[in-house]
């Protein structure tokens, strides 16, 4: 009956509500009730059979259960495709936020197929150039810059931002994304600087338009507090992130955010010298990101390098090697083509050899690095000139000063 019916979407449209403002035990109840009624319905409507998978799907997004989040997205998605056809609205939002899953999981070549399909295929209807096809192309370049194809990235990013001001406006979330997304591109090609000027300027937007303790401000601020430490700027990042590290200590944020929130924290405690203070956070963190997203995901591996670093300025090198050994293994089984593998992960193993007296081994792999960053299209001065410091600290204090002297003047570039 239709009334019947309507009450069932009242109730969906009730659960979001409910979702939102975290009351997950009265948003099941009505889940619930959304399924029993799907049962007596009768013939059920296409979007009645999808309903709960997309209100579970949402639930999973705020309580930080990733894993349900991608079977459910996908769920939702393969429910519409059966309908629906390759850029239809419908579809491409079940497209889109299943996309959203698989990049925060790191699995980017997924990622890329399947918002690749999504994106030209909207370009044959009337969805082109419009809102949701705009969406996907800064989840693509997200998708992009993960596999380390960064031009490419920046060729999309740079088409979306000239029109997401226009299209949703500067506090939008979508208009934050797409500037994050170009953010995160610039650093990756050493334009640091600039990358945190975005950085401020979306955190600055996002909290006095929803204040400190909303999602997007604490993603937001988070990212500028990272972008100050890639500056050197640990001072100020620490003064920045500290207000989310309250919000966090009051129970407010997700999981999956206070961990992000812990991490830079840990990060800028580090970085001004409270290496006692970071680093029983960092062992913390690192043993809820491999529970929350698993041991092999990017933030995992993100993580463990940092607490690889923190053991060496305590002077724990045999620690920081078996860190260090099994972040590569992980990281080589999960993508062998991940950039990150080879820096900073093997340069900071190299660091931890060469202070455990293991010099052969450290430059072995400071050599294989720098072997790679000379093949490597997105390979910053910054980057070599890092690998060359290394290697000179490495010969000096192996005895070995002729050696040294052949990288000292890179080393100064």
């Amino acid at each position: 009956p239709q009334d019947e019916l309507q009450e069932l979407e009242a109730r969906g449209s009730h659960a979001e509500v409910l979702l939102e403002l975290g009351e997950i035990e009265a948003a099941d109840a009505e889940i619930a009730r959304i399924a029993e009624g799907r049962r007596s319905a009768g013939e059920i409507p296409t979007w009645l059979a999808i309903r709960p998978l997309e209100l579970r799907a949402q639930r999973a997004i705020m309580t930080g259960d990733v894993e349900a989040q991608v079977e459910l997205t996908r769920a939702v998605f393969d429910g519409w495709s059966i309908h629906r056809s390759a850029g239809e609205e419908i579809l491409e939002t079940a497209r889109t936020n299943h996309s959203n899953t698989l990049l925060f999981m790191g699995r980017y070549q997924e990622a890329y197929d399947l918002l690749e399909e999504g994106v030209t295929a909207m370009g044959e209807t009337d969805l082109a150039g419009g809102a949701h096809q705009a969406t996907q192309k800064v989840n693509l370049a997200s998708a992009l810059l993960g596999l380390g194809e960064i031009e490419r990235a920046k060729t999309i990013s740079s088409e979306v931002i000239e029109v997401a001001r226009d299209m949703w406006g500067p506090s939008n979330p979508k208009t934050i994304a797409a500037l994050s997304t170009h953010a995160n591109i610039l650093g990756q090609l050493g334009r640091r600087e600039e990358s945190c000027a975005i950085f401020e300027e979306i955190a600055g937007i996002t909290v006095e338009a929803f204040g400190i303790e909303h999602s997007e401000s604490l993603n937001a601020v988070n990212n500028h507090a990272v972008a100050l430490l890639y500056i050197d700027d640990a001072e100020r990042a620490l003064e920045v992130i500290e207000p989310c590290v309250a919000v966090v200590k009051e129970g407010i944020a997700n999981p999956v955010q206070a961990v992000h929130v812990q991490t830079t924290y840990a990060g800028a405690l580090q970085s001004v010298g409270r290496v006692a203070e970071a680093l029983p956070a960092c062992e913390s963190l690192v043993a809820q990101l491999e529970e929350l997203t698993g041991p092999a995901h990017p933030q995992t591996l993100i993580s463990r390098n940092n607490l690889m670093t923190m053991l060496l300025e305590s002077d724990r090198a045999a620690e920081s090697i078996v860190l260090g050994r099994r972040n590569i293994e992980l990281a080589t089984a999960s993508d062998p083509s991940m950039r990150w593998i080879q820096f900073p992960f093997r340069s900071n193993l190299a660091r931890a050899l060469a202070q455990a007296g293991k010099f052969e081994e450290a430059e072995a792999e400071l050599l294989a690095v720098d072997a790679f960053l000379a093949s490597d299209t997105n390979t910053v001065d910054s980057e070599t000139t890092r690998i060359a410091e290394l290697l000179v600290d490495t010969y000096e204090s192996w005895g070995k000063p002729g050696a040294a002297d052949q990288w000292r003047e890179r080393a100064k570039e």
